[in-house]
């Protein structure tokens, strides 16, 4: 298990810089309200950056093909998720290595907020998704 977070204010903002998300629910508490939000929202993609890191850091000689997420439920500003991960597709039948690893990621209250599937392929053997 790993902890990604707590995803700040700070990293919020930057990111909607970065990344050209103007949505005012990201940073403002007034418009997060006026949305039925308790508090400003992570960025999804923000999230599954994080995820998808950690995919990378499991298999380091790996490339990432792919990465496809569920959001169950809007993150806040401020928390942090554990994420759990298991193979599940090992890629038996590809010529080169490849698997798809699955990385669950639950509130301290442990609810799913979101669901990743990364494919991961054998950086040699340049196998896409």
């Amino acid at each position: 298990m790993s902890t990604i977070g707590p995803f700040d204010a700070a990293s919020v903002e930057a990111y909607a810089s970065a990344s050209g998300d103007s949505n005012p629910i990201h940073v403002a508490a007034d418009a997060a309200a006026a949305a039925g939000l308790a508090a400003p929202i992570v960025q999804g993609m923000l999230v599954m950056g994080h995820m998808v890191r950690l995919a990378e850091a499991w298999q380091t000689d790996a490339e990432v093909c792919s990465a496809k997420i569920l959001f169950a439920r809007p993150v806040s500003v401020g928390e942090s998720l554990r994420v759990d991960g298991r193979v599940v597709d090992d890629g038996d039948a590809t010529p080169a290595w490849r698997c798809t690893l699955r990385l669950v990621a639950r509130n301290v209250g442990g609810t799913v907020v979101a669901l990743v599937d990364v494919v991961l392929a054998d950086a040699a053997g340049q196998v896409t998704a």
